[in-house]
């Protein structure tokens, strides 16, 4: 990973971010980003990413491998997808790395050794030779149907006009823990190690136990498909009545609501989970209840609302 010439390098797990503003520490979250701050500029540094269960422990206690890592700073951050991405320079390749599921709250602790060798005998800069190692771990769920899962056109935050925001529920909002996600199992079979291919690496974390997945073009869906790997939406389709392979991803709860009879085709509707994205092309699996959750709630709390304004606004 390439320290530029703010000492700098960046890691990626929310939107886009406007870096103008100085450091404050070696390790900053903020604006969707995490910047750690190295101790020289311009140089190649090693960087491992980690992910926890719960939070590390050390043989000496402490929460690093060993005595040769230098704590510099611990960080909470949130993601909307549990993916993470290392940046690197122009041209270079982009890390992609899941540390969990969406929509939770996470802690980072910060190792680093070797900057000492930063410099080599000949006073060039050894490539490799700073050290990284960042430890992710999930602490709690953080959905909540005011930030999350908001229909359009209302904000994330609830500053546009006339937002009602989401109305009572007759059930609790949906609170889990951690382990229930798939994100958190140890897949059935190895994935590929990291490298060019990232985007299908995480696609089989996402499926552990590589169930059933449905590949397809989003103008397929109604409407079509927008939503990031690691997330839960709702997805409509036309489908064949007589279909006799298996439904995939449009298996897990699905409502059939239309029947076209002359075509021989049915209307129907899914909860899927996003795997991997391809410009237009989707791989899906069917949501698993613990992703279903807020989904279901979030529909319930803004349903009624939104047929209430489409019946106000053909008065």
């Amino acid at each position: 990973m390439y320290v530029d010439d703010d000492r700098m390098f960046e890691l990626v797990f929310g939107e886009e971010w406007q870096s103008e503003a100085e450091a404050r520490g070696r390790v900053e979250a903020r604006d969707g980003r995490l910047a750690v701050f190295s101790s020289d500029k311009g140089h190649y540094s090693s960087v491992r990413l980690e992910a926890w269960n719960a939070e590390p422990v050390g043989p000496d206690g402490s929460g690093r491998p060993d005595a040769s890592w230098q704590e510099v700073g611990t960080a909470v951050l949130e993601t909307e997808t549990g993916i993470v991405r290392l940046t690197g320079p122009v041209a270079a390749r982009e890390a992609l790395f899941l540390i969990g599921p969406p929509l939770f709250e996470y802690r980072v602790a910060v190792y680093t050794k070797d900057a000492h060798l930063l410099l080599s005998d000949r006073g060039s800069i050894s490539r490799g030779a700073e050290k990284w190692l960042l430890r992710f771990w999930p602490v709690r769920d953080v959905y909540d149907p005011h930030l999350h899962l908001r229909p359009s056109p209302y904000t994330h935050d609830g500053t546009s006009i006339d937002d009602p925001g989401p109305r009572p529920v007759s059930w609790p909002i949906p609170v889990s823990e951690a382990a229930e996600w798939p994100a958190m199992r140890v897949p059935a079979a190895p994935v590929m190690p990291p490298g060019p291919h990232d985007t299908f690496r995480i696609a089989e974390e996402l499926n552990p136990e590589r169930v059933p997945t449905t590949g397809s073009r989003d103008y397929l869906f109604t409407p079509p498909l927008d939503a990031k790997p690691g997330t839960t939406c709702r997805v409509w389709q036309w489908d064949d009545a007589e279909r006799d392979t298996p439904l995939g991803a449009m298996a897990a709860y699905r409502q059939i609501l239309a029947h076209d009879v002359i075509n021989r085709r049915v209307f129907v509707t899914a909860l899927v989970t996003v795997l991997r994205r391809d410009g237009d092309w989707y791989d899906l699996r069917g949501a698993e209840p613990v992703e279903a959750a807020r989904v279901l709630y979030a529909e319930q709390a803004w349903g009624g609302l939104a047929a209430e304004a489409e019946v106000d606004g053909t008065r």
